[in-house]
């Protein structure tokens, strides 16, 4: 009989019935028998996984933050009238009236 038990982890079949209800005696020893199944070996793998791309994704997340910090600071910088010499030449380019 397939319980939902053993629709998720189908290696527990293998196991007779007596010994799964021993192992949930304790749950330590529950914990350490449930950890090496291989269901729960992909699943933690697939949770570290996971993690390592989480962690990718908010180290890229804070570079763009920061470029756009930048990038807005400097846009404000450049339309204050501050005489940052980039500015200055930027804003002299956008001026000039083409010679005819």
């Amino acid at each position: 009989m397939a319980t939902p038990l053993l629709q998720h982890f189908p290696s527990l079949e293998a196991y007779p019935p007596d010994f799964l209800k021993d192992l949930l005696s304790s749950p330590d020893l529950t914990e350490a028998f449930l950890f090496q199944l291989p269901e729960v070996q992909e699943l933690a793998a697939e949770v570290e996984r996971l993690g390592r791309e989480n962690d990718e994704l908010a180290r890229t997340s804070t570079y763009i933050s920061c470029l756009s910090h930048m990038l807005t600071v400097q846009v404000r910088t450049c339309h204050s009238g501050t005489s940052s010499s980039r500015c200055a030449t930027r804003r002299r380019s956008r001026t000039r009236t083409p010679r005819t």
